[in-house]
């Protein structure tokens, strides 16, 4: 005999041995030897679709990355991400992708599953016959596939506790992605090397594409649309927040010695992504009630420190706001203050309305044409009136694309403590009680008077003017308290303020929020909202 089967040892017949094909031959053999096996169109598909989620996958998490700091990335290639990554609600259609791409993967299991082709699969792992590499391949493929799946629905869901879980989330998230993008190049190189024409009739459909099983097509596909229908409705679902009739009148006043919260409804918000904040994450406690005229909210949140770093500092060419040497498309993130945020929405979330542009401009908020209603509390800039600032986002209008706009402002508000030409401040203190913010209607400040300047070069005073705000724009009481390294905000508005651009509490809204660590606009944020209910 010739070829391998003179190789048998004595005794042994190619029909007794269960490791040999046709005509004794390996199954190994056979596959390089003899045209390429069939591939049913099903797995073709699969394969394809896979492959193109795969893509949009990685485009859309570079852009994630690139846009939540990647400090580690060179400029160079940075700027050519953000040449060729998409931009736009990325975040969105990141989780589409990731949940089409496990219903396709679902979808080629149960298939296999069904028409007893897994054997293919099984017979990878028990013959001798296949390579090392290629079980390690197919291995660490499955399990980096699982592992991505996983913490990308940890994630996105806000299931993670605390900081250092989103941490180890976030680690195991990316470097999965990352090490499954090279397994799947060496997947494709061993399958292109040992299988000849195997890569080529998988999707050119040479040799002829193999009987598709009908009855295991259609098992197989219910089954993909039940996984991913679950999986789309565990991230899209979100939790519920009551707001019920509070038992005893609430005060605004940032503390809680009294008992009117006791009753409440509470959740906690996992906040991640943040300046400043330790892991990039905090998990904010929320509270809610009403009575017969307004609505209350309650948020707690960690942070280390009580930033109400809004100065302007003398120099030797005047008076200037004090601003780190460099400061990124997110603007400043260490002379500022804390603030936090809520909004309501009845279309959705941050996945719905935040919108990823380029490194210039990295983030932008708008809707699809209805309104969300922004409550913005300042540490600086809100908080010593007992207020909180209102805005609101709706359709993009403008050449800038950005839907963010603030309501009607009668009189009040604040505003920067400096005449931007002549680089001279408009008041000074006279009362060391206004070395953050200066006060209208209270004693402690005066008019600037440049020719009796004594003020040493570096020295500090505030940087904001405030004063009460009347109209749409100052009907949110606010008071923020922090102590012991926790800040504690109450907010309050009438339940129906008849403004346009102001959200009634009267049926079922989206609810989300975002904290803000001594940053400009680098927030912590969720992508699951809340689901206010009213009872």
């Amino acid at each position: 005999m010739y070829g391998p089967a003179r190789r048998l040892s004595k005794g042994n017949s190619p029909a007794g041995n269960k490791s040999l094909g046709r005509r004794g031959h390996p199954p190994h053999y056979e596959s390089m030897s003899r045209p390429a096996p069939t591939i049913s169109l099903p797995a073709r598909t699969a394969h394809a679709l896979a492959i193109a989620l795969f893509i949009l996958l990685a485009a859309t998490g570079l852009r994630i990355v690139v846009v939540n700091g990647a400090e580690w990335l060179s400029p160079e290639v940075r700027a050519l991400i953000d040449r060729l990554t998409p931009t736009g609600n990325i975040y969105r259609l990141h989780l589409f992708a990731g949940v089409l791409l496990a219903a396709t993967g679902i979808f080629y299991c149960a298939y296999l599953l069904f028409t007893g082709e897994h054997r293919r699969l099984t017979d990878l792992f028990h013959r001798s016959e296949y390579s090392f590499t290629r079980k390690l391949t197919y291995l660490s493929m499955l399990v980096l596939a699982a592992a991505a799946l996983l913490t990308g629905t940890s994630l996105a869901a806000g299931l993670y506790s605390g900081g250092p879980g989103y941490l180890f989330n976030s680690f195991v998230h990316q470097w999965s992605f990352r090490l499954l993008v090279l397994f799947a190049a060496l997947h494709t190189l061993e399958v292109s090397l040992s299988l000849r024409g195997r890569v080529a009739c998988m999707f050119s459909g040479k040799p002829l594409v193999g009987a598709v099983r009908w009855p295991a097509l259609a098992i197989a596909a219910a089954v993909a649309v039940a996984g991913g229908t679950a999986l789309h409705v565990s991230l899209g679902r979100p939790p519920t927040l009551a707001c019920r009739a509070a038992g005893s009148p609430i005060v605004i006043d940032g503390y809680l010695g009294e008992g009117e919260w006791a009753g409440a409804d509470s959740a906690i918000v996992q906040t991640q992504g943040g300046a400043n904040f330790l892991y990039a994450a905090a998990p904010v406690t929320v509270k809610t009630a009403r009575d017969r005229q307004r609505i209350f909210f309650l948020l707690r949140w960690p942070d280390d420190t009580r930033s109400l770093n809004r100065h302007l500092v003398k120099t030797d060419t005047g008076w200037i706001p004090e601003r780190s040497v460099f400061t990124g498309p997110y603007g400043e993130d260490i002379f500022f203050e804390d603030q936090a945020a809520l909004y309501f929405s009845r279309s959705g979330g941050c996945a719905s309305t935040c919108h990823v542009g380029r490194a210039s401009r990295p983030g932008r908020h708008f809707t699809g044409g209805d309104t969300a209603d922004v409550w913005v509390w300042m540490a600086v800039s809100t908080n010593p009136t007992a207020e909180a600032d209102d805005r609101y986002w709706a359709a993009p209008a403008g050449e800038s694309g950005d839907g963010r706009f603030f309501d009607n402002l009668a009189a009040g508000g604040y505003r920067d403590n400096l005449d931007s030409i002549l680089r001279f401040p408009y008041f000074v203190p006279t009362h060391r009680l206004f070395r953050d913010w200066l006060l209208y209607g209270t004693p402690g400040y005066e008019a600037y008077d440049h020719r009796a300047d004594t003020f040493p070069l570096g020295h500090r005073i505030p940087a904001v003017l405030v004063a009460p705000s009347t109209g749409d724009r100052g009907d949110i009481e606010a008071r923020g308290v922090w102590r012991e390294g926790v800040w504690t905000v109450e907010l309050s508005r009438l339940l129906a303020t008849g403004s346009p651009t102001d959200i009634g509490f009267q049926s079922e809204l989206y609810l989300g929020i975002a904290v803000f660590d001594n940053a400009e606009k680098k927030h912590a944020g969720h992508l699951r909202p809340l689901r206010l209910v009213m009872e």
